[in-house]
């Protein structure tokens, strides 16, 4: 079975919905209700009466809101856990800058989520599922219809590894495996065992709550580190989801060396998929190693099964560090020559050498950069961008000086735009030009005329250039 899964991947997102944002802040995605219910120390509805600190913020439309932060008080009026019996409760919350903080409105509803204890201080954030009491009808569904106390807790989740489809907008495939063992053991080391369905599902129930470590034991052929184990802590009626990534373990290690089989020091190695078409980006790299190392050795990891393509320089543009040109396994410049390596599930490929044709020559370009009335542009940013890899630094950025002059070096054989960017008083670039791509290039005139950055356009749509 095929589904869809983000979750199995935790990328840590940056929370963009919440009371007010908070900047620097970020969270992993949300958890399930059960989930949330499970972890936390305390859920409650209840009505925000007061605050120790105050907070005012100025909205677009130039009104201001006032909002209650740091110690909020509530007046209970629905309690599901930790707070039953009481009538009113403290909650800390940020006040602010990366504190991950939920502000809340003097007199509004809310549905709180809190985690501590009653003795130490409880607390929330808006990396948690609090939120106003009008946004919850998923979480009051599952809240009000929780089972009785003393029915335990709930362990579930799936085993998979990455399919073959990737679809832009959900990502990729998840496959789940079958006939994985999931072991979950209580902090008194009583162990139970289960095995993963056809659709890598496990799940058990009416367990006790308290503290789980729960263990996926994936076959040797997949990569195994600290996140094949979990440890989990769930409150009566409450579940822990804990699904387990599967990713091959396959290897490509060898050297790289220069045309006369010195080794290269230093040298970004990528692994790409025989059936990407096109100019390849970062995004292509199904592996990568920055070899920084005096025997030129790489050691590509985590690879799936398939066809690729070894090389140095595919992605990037030659810099100072690595002034090479696109190069495949075994050593040559045509895609067409290359050697295709093909990797089994799990297999460790040794002994591969990668040789480097001759370093590029470097070259000069040199030019003025100046206003629209013609004076010189002082401290105005200039770079090169490679033709073939848009939207990347090559060989650094200089500023002009007093007379709005540049030096850049980039490397024979490359055709490169030329991107002018100012920020003060305002943000200005100048239209890029395209220079050929051989020989010293001089008295370029770029010209400050366009607002904005043309860097934050070519980061954006250079791919499109």
């Amino acid at each position: 079975m095929k589904v869809h899964l983000s979750f199995l991947i935790a990328v840590i997102a940056l929370v963009l919905g919440s009371a007010v944002e908070v900047k620097a802040c970020s969270c992993v995605p949300e958890r399930p209700v059960c989930e949330s219910f499970g972890s936390a120390s305390a859920v409650f509805v209840g009505k925000v009466v007061g605050a120790a600190e105050q907070k005012t913020e100025k909205n677009d439309d130039g009104t201001t809101t006032t909002y209650d932060v740091g110690a909020i008080h509530f007046v209970i009026e629905e309690a599901f856990s930790g707070v039953k019996g009481r009538k009113k409760v403290t909650i800390r919350s940020g006040t602010g800058g990366a504190d991950c903080g939920y502000w809340f409105l003097r007199g509004e509803r809310y549905l709180v989520y809190a985690y501590g204890d009653l003795k130490q201080g409880l607390g929330t954030s808006i990396c948690s599922r609090t939120r106003l009491l009008n946004d919850a009808d998923e979480d009051l569904s599952f809240l009000r219809q929780l089972p009785v106390e003393g029915s335990g807790i709930k362990i579930h989740g799936m085993v998979g590894k990455l399919g073959d489809n990737n679809d832009e907008k959900v990502g990729r495939s998840i496959e789940g495996l079958g006939g994985i063992i999931v072991t979950i053991t209580n902090k008194l080391g009583k162990r139970i065992e289960l095995v993963t369905d056809s659709s890598g599902s496990y799940e058990i129930s009416s367990l006790k709550p308290g503290e789980y470590e729960v263990r996926a034991a994936l076959p040797e052929h997949y990569y195994s580190d600290e996140y094949s184990v979990r440890k989990v802590k769930v409150i009566d009626r409450g579940c822990a989801i804990e699904d387990f990534l599967a990713i091959p373990n396959g290897q490509i290690s060898g050297r790289i060396v220069d045309v006369e089989g010195n080794p290269v020091k230093k040298a970004k190695v990528v692994l790409i998929k025989t059936s990407t078409q096109g100019r390849f980006s970062m995004r292509d790299e199904i592996a990568t190693d920055y070899v920084n190392d005096e025997k030129g050795r790489f050691e590509l990891n985590q690879i799936a099964p398939g066809e690729y393509l070894l090389g140095v320089n595919l992605t990037l543009s030659a810099a100072a560090d690595e002034p090479y040109p696109p190069t495949y396994y075994p050593g040559v410049s045509d895609r067409a020559q290359a050697s295709i390596i093909k990797v089994g599930l799990g297999e460790k490929l040794v002994n591969y050498t990668l040789r480097l044709p001759p370093k590029l020559s470097e070259r000069v370009i040199q030019g003025l950069v100046v206003w629209p009335d013609g004076s010189p542009a002082v401290g105005a940013q200039v770079h090169l961008t490679d033709q073939n890899h848009p939207g990347w630094i090559a060989n650094g950025t200089v500023k002009t000086d007093a007379a709005g002059r540049f030096t850049l070096k980039g490397y024979e054989g490359i055709s490169y735009w030329v991107l002018a960017n100012i920020y003060s008083p305002k943000k200005m670039h100048a239209e890029p030009p395209l220079v050929s791509a051989n020989g010293t290039v001089s008295g370029l005139r770029l010209v400050l005329s366009s607002e904005g950055s043309l860097c934050e356009h070519y980061y954006n749509e250079g791919e499109d250039k």
